[in-house]
């Protein structure tokens, strides 16, 4: 509720607060799908493998 406290609880101060985060969210959502499709043509299975692999290892080693 910072967007309330902060804009004085003003209705539409508030709104567009959150429809700005959204729009935000949405947008980068977008672009990461859209990213991934252009990139799906250049991950093999193998490399999928390695990546997953070197995911799960680096997870371990911040714990």
């Amino acid at each position: 509720m910072v967007a309330v406290h902060q804009y004085h609880n003003q209705a539409p101060l508030v709104l567009t607060h959150f429809v700005s985060a959204l729009t935000v969210v949405f947008t980068t959502d977008f672009l990461k799908g859209y990213a991934a499709s252009l990139l799906r043509p250049y991950i093999k299975p193998n490399t999928l493998t390695y990546l997953s692999r070197v995911s799960v290892s680096s997870s371990f080693t911040l714990v």
